[in-house]
């Protein structure tokens, strides 16, 4: 995946992502850490940036999990011109340097960093292949 967004070669990349599974994963899962930020603040403006947050996160994911986008978030240097929520989709989606791969059962495998084996790409079996289905983030702290 990582070689065929490196040679710019969008039909091989397509056929390792899901797209729409991919999108709507990533978007819960940010959605998920925003709430548990928000619940954090006592103050009542964590409930104002989720609202803002939730309005936002939708689209900027929706654009970044596209063949253009993937390559990019696969290739570039982190958090270059991005907006926080963005810049989070994208490090989820950065393939670690010291990749580990984690086993979930015949249908699912989890590519982390040895540093951070609970998160990372999430792979699903797709027919004979597999595909880039999810992501699983490790909670902000």
């Amino acid at each position: 995946m990582k070689a065929a967004a490196d040679s710019d070669d969008p039909d091989a990349l397509n056929s390792y992502i899901d797209y729409p599974a991919l999108r709507e994963d990533l978007k819960a899962e940010i959605r998920r850490e925003m709430m548990t930020e928000a619940e954090k603040d006592k103050s009542g403006f964590g409930r104002l940036g989720l609202a803002i947050g939730t309005s936002v996160i939708g689209p900027a994911i929706d654009g970044l999990v596209t063949p253009a986008g993937m390559r990019v978030a696969l290739i570039a240097k982190r958090g270059q011109g991005q907006t926080k929520a963005a810049q989070r989709a994208a490090s989820a989606l950065h393939v670690p340097d010291d990749p580990l791969i984690v086993r979930r059962g015949l249908s699912e495998f989890l590519v982390a960093s040895k540093r951070r084996p609970k998160s990372g790409l999430v792979f699903k079996r797709h027919g004979l292949s597999w595909k880039l289905s999810g992501v699983d983030l490790l909670p902000n702290r």
